[in-house]
C-alpha cells in the first residue's frame, strides 16, 4: 500500500492554528482571508501560541540526525548550514501568519505513538502539543481510529484555508492515500527537507572507479563518461552488476564476496531488497472504483516476477557483498563504504549529513537507484523509507 507521505512545508503550523484541544473558542477565531494568489501575506493571528512536539528519537539504523535539528528557529542551527537556511524559513512562516511556537521535546519510539496520541484525545489533556511531529507507523494507526482531524471537512463554523484542489495539492495522490475518499487526514511534516533525505541513492567512490577505469565498459573511459551514461538514461540493473563484477578482487576466496575483498563492487543492506522493486515503478495494488475504491492485489504480476528474478540475479552477481540477514542497519553499509574498499553502496541520502561519511577522504559522489530495465522503465522512482518523522493535527 502507498505510503502516507508529509504534504507541505512547515507552512502548515497554521493547521493547528484551527483545532486547539483545549480552547475550542478559537476554532472561530479570524486571522484573516488568503489572498487571491495563495498569499498568506493577510492572513494573522495576532501572536497566538501553537504547541509543537518534536520528536528527538535517533534511529539506531541511521547515522546521520534526527530530524529535530530541522524544527526550531534558526538560533537553533549551530554551524549547519542546511539547518539555518530551513529554521530561517520556518520563522519566515511563523513570522507571516502571525503566530508564536512553543516547543517541547519528547522521545518517543514507533511503539508508543499511538497510545500517546490516545491519551492525549480522550483525556482533553491540557496543554497537550497542537501539532505532533513523529513516527508514521504509530500515526497511522491514530488516522485509523479517528484521532486525528479530517483537514477537508472540518466542521460547521470552523474556516478552512485550504483549497485542496489548487496545483501543488497532489489531489489525486491523496485520494490513493486515505482509506476514506471523502476524508483528506494531514500529516504535516517538513516535507522537503525529511522526506528528501530518506530518499534511496548509491553512493559512488571516485578515487576507486578512476584506478579501475581500464576494467570498464568500452565506451567507458572516464568517470565523467559514467556520470554521462546514468543521465543518458541507461543505468539499469545489468549495467551495475556489470561494473560491479568488473572490479571486483578477490582477497583469496575466488567467486565470494567477503569484507576484506580488495574491492568491492557493490555493497547493500538487507533493507535494500524493498528499494529495488519499490524503484522499478511496478504496481501490485489498484483501488477498484466500482466498488467503493476498495484496494486490490493486480492479478497479472508477470512484470513484478520478472523483475524479482532480476534483483535475484544482482544478489548472485560476483562482487555484491550482502550483510547478513541478522543485521538490520543500513548505517552499516556506510561504514562499509567508508573503509574504502567498495564502489557502490545503497544508501539514503540523509547519510551525507553523517560525520562518518563527510570525513571520508576519498572523492565521492551519487546517482539514483538503478532502473531494472533501460527500454521499459522510462523514468526513475526513487523510493522514501517509511520511517520518515511526520506531524499530526490532534482531534
Amino acid at each position: 500500500m502507498k505510503k502516507i507521505v508529509s504534504l507541505f512545508l512547515l507552512l502548515s503550523t497554521l493547521l493547528c492554528l484551527l483545532v486547539s484541544c483545549n480552547e475550542p473558542e478559537d476554532l472561530n477565531a479570524g486571522g484573516g482571508e488568503r489572498g487571491e494568489n495563495g498569499s498568506w501575506d493577510t492572513v494573522d493571528f495576532g501572536g497566538q501560541t501553537v504547541r509543537y512536539c518534536i520528536s528527538v528519537n535517533q534511529y539506531e539504523e541511521a547515522s546521520f540526525p534526527a530530524c529535530n535539528i530541522y524544527t526550531k528557529g534558526p538560533d537553533t542551527a549551530g554551524s549547519n548550514e542546511v539547518a539555518r537556511e530551513v529554521l530561517a524559513r520556518n520563522k519566515l512562516a511563523s513570522d507571516t501568519l502571525g503566530i508564536t511556537v512553543e516547543y517541547s521535546m519528547r522521545d518517543l519510539t514507533y511503539d508508543k505513538i499511538l497510545e500517546d496520541v490516545r491519551s492525549i484525545v480522550s483525556t482533553n489533556a491540557k496543554n497537550s502539543p497542537d501539532i505532533y511531529n513523529n513516527d508514521i507507523n504509530g500515526l497511522s494507526w491514530a488516522m485509523l481510529d479517528g484521532l486525528l482531524w479530517n483537514v477537508k471537512n472540518p466542521g460547521e463554523g470552523i474556516k478552512n484555508y485550504f483549497d485542496f484542489e489548487a496545483d501543488g495539492w497532489y489531489t489525486e495522490y491523496m485520494r490513493g492515500c486515505t482509506f476514506d475518499q471523502e476524508k483528506y487526514y494531514i500529516f504535516a511534516g517538513d516535507y522537503f527537507i525529511d522526506m528528501i533525505r530518506m530518499a534511496w541513492v548509491v553512493y559512488v567512490n571516485h578515487d576507486l572507479f578512476s584506478a579501475h577505469v581500464n576494467k570498464m565498459p568500452a565506451w567507458c573511459k572516464s568517470l565523467d563518461d559514467f556520470y554521462s551514461y546514468v543521465r543518458d538514461g541507461f543505468w539499469d540493473m545489468d549495467l551495475l552488476a556489470d561494473i560491479a563484477s568488473r572490479v571486483h578482487v578477490d582477497s583469496g576466496k575466488l567467486g565470494e564476496t567477503e569484507r576484506t575483498d580488495t574491492v568491492v563492487g557493490l555493497s547493500i543492506a538487507t533493507l535494500t531488497d524493498m528499494v529495488f522493486p519499490s524503484a522499478s515503478g511496478v504496481t501490485l495494488y489498484y483501488q477498484d472504483k466500482e466498488n467503493g475504491y476498495r484496494p486490490c492485489v493486480m492479478s497479472d504480476i508477470d512484470t513484478y516476477q520478472r523483475l524479482s528474478n532480476k534483483f535475484v540475479d544482482l544478489l548472485s552477481t560476483e562482487g555484491v557483498f550482502v550483510f547478513p540477514r541478522a543485521i538490520q542497519a543500513t548505517k552499516d553499509v556506510t561504514a562499509h563504504f567508508t573503509e574504502g574498499n567498495v564502489l557502490f553502496a545503497t544508501q539514503r541520502l540523509g547519510e551525507m549529513e553523517a560525520t562518518v561519511l563527510r570525513d571520508f577522504g576519498a572523492a565521492k559522489g551519487l546517482v539514483p537507484i538503478p532502473k531494472w530495465n533501460q527500454y521499459e522503465q522510462a523514468d526513475y522512482h526513487t523510493v522514501v523509507h517509511n520511517q520518515a518523522e511526520l506531524g499530526c493535527i490532534l482531534n
